[in-house]
């Protein structure tokens, strides 16, 4: 079984999420550098589930008009 490319980014993403902040921000002690990490994880979370839908929903209309309905 083929693994799509978008499941390895949302792992690679939720991987990101814990090992940054808590292993490589830990000795920071100012909160600027943890916000702006999780400003920029949200954004780039937002535009890869965006553009995941999309493309879902691309490949049903072209599924269904595959198969004439």
């Amino acid at each position: 079984m083929r693994i799509p490319p978008w499941t390895i980014v949302i792992a690679l993403l939720i991987v990101a999420g814990h090992a940054v902040p808590y292993l490589l921000l830990s000795e920071n002690e100012t909160w600027s550098g943890a916000f702006l990490f999780w400003v920029v994880l949200g954004a780039v979370t937002w535009v890869t589930l965006v553009a995941v839908v999309m493309r879902w929903d691309a490949e049903a209309s072209r599924r269904l008009k595959e198969e004439g309905r």
